[in-house]
């Protein structure tokens, strides 16, 4: 999937050390959390994960590249929680390309790319109620705050954003 910056695909094993990056950035472990990847072979595992949800369920994270470059800035997709009725999209990015409109157009993207499949309805998203970057974000992209929704692993009080794909109209 291209958009006019990005490439957005699958991760390989060869991201691995990108993978390791992002997911121990102060952003990742102060709104995401510590997954306990702190090696290699644990980013890797990580990787397998991502590239299995692709396969269960059709979609998942991608990986968002500069096309000019192919250099990998972050993660963005669609992921099904089992305590969400509907995918919530994922996002992050390494801290030297926040706030230059990439993960916007990733996820603009993505969600164009879903609602013309017209498989989901709607589209939800969560984060933590003090991050501020996700919040916006999510309202740019056209989400509508909705109650609050408790992550069963974690015990996390999130925030729950839902963005409708089809109008009530459609079926």
């Amino acid at each position: 999937m291209r958009t006019k910056h990005l490439t957005l695909r699958e991760p390989t094993s060869e991201d691995a050390p990108f993978i390791l990056e992002l997911v121990n950035s102060a952003g990742w472990l102060k709104f995401i959390g510590d997954r306990g990847i702190h090696n290699l072979e644990a980013a890797q595992g990580y990787i397998a994960q991502i590239r299995k949800d692709h396969k269960t369920h059709g979609f998942g994270l991608l990986v968002m590249e500069k096309t000019e470059t192919r250099q990998a800035m972050g993660l963005c997709g669609l992921l099904q929680r089992d305590y969400l009725e509907a995918p919530d999209l994922g996002f992050a990015i390494l801290p030297e390309f926040s706030k230059q409109g990439y993960t916007f157009e990733a996820a603009t993207q993505i969600l164009e790319s879903e609602r013309r499949k017209g498989k989901h309805r709607s589209i939800l998203g969560i984060t933590l109620s003090g991050n501020n970057p996700s919040k916006a974000l999510l309202r740019k992209l056209g989400f509508e705050e909705s109650s609050p929704v408790c992550d069963p692993k974690t015990g996390d009080k999130n925030l729950l954003y839902t963005k409708k794909l089809t109008s009530d109209h459609e079926s």
